[in-house]
């Protein structure tokens, strides 16, 4: 009980945040923004598909004495939702690599969501 409670709260967060984001996308004014806020709430998506598909992709997780983890029976669908996620991360990453080597400041900053989306891929193709 107390896990599922967390999970939805973590659940609920992140959908409150992606809403949140979802208003900034709608009052963007340039392409530029719009881009940006678009791929901030793909990554918010993604991490709510994390929280929610992990007991599914990962139910069937068995450890062996030997700490290596077997996948079975893990739903086609789900399967290819979480490559569709894991694209889309990949694709958040080349984004914001490209806006980072293009900004004309806060390198920095855009470099961060870059590593994100690279780290959210991961997790995905990890848990697949």
């Amino acid at each position: 009980m107390e896990s599922a409670l967390t999970l939805g709260l973590q659940v609920a967060l992140f959908a409150a945040l992606t809403a949140g984001l979802l208003l900034f996308l709608l009052g963007a004014r340039t392409t530029r923004r719009r881009r940006d806020f678009g791929w901030h709430v793909v990554l918010n998506g993604a991490m709510i598909w994390m929280l929610a598909a992990m007991p599914l992709l990962m139910a069937d997780m068995d450890m062996s004495g030997e700490g290596r983890a077997a996948m079975m029976g893990t739903p086609m669908w789900a399967g290819v939702v979480n490559i569709g996620f894991v694209v889309l991360c990949v694709a958040v990453a080349l984004w914001w690599a490209y806006r980072a080597v293009t900004a004309q400041g806060h390198r920095l900053h855009v470099s961060v969501h870059a590593v994100k989306g690279i780290g959210m891929a991961a997790m995905l193709v990890l848990m697949n």
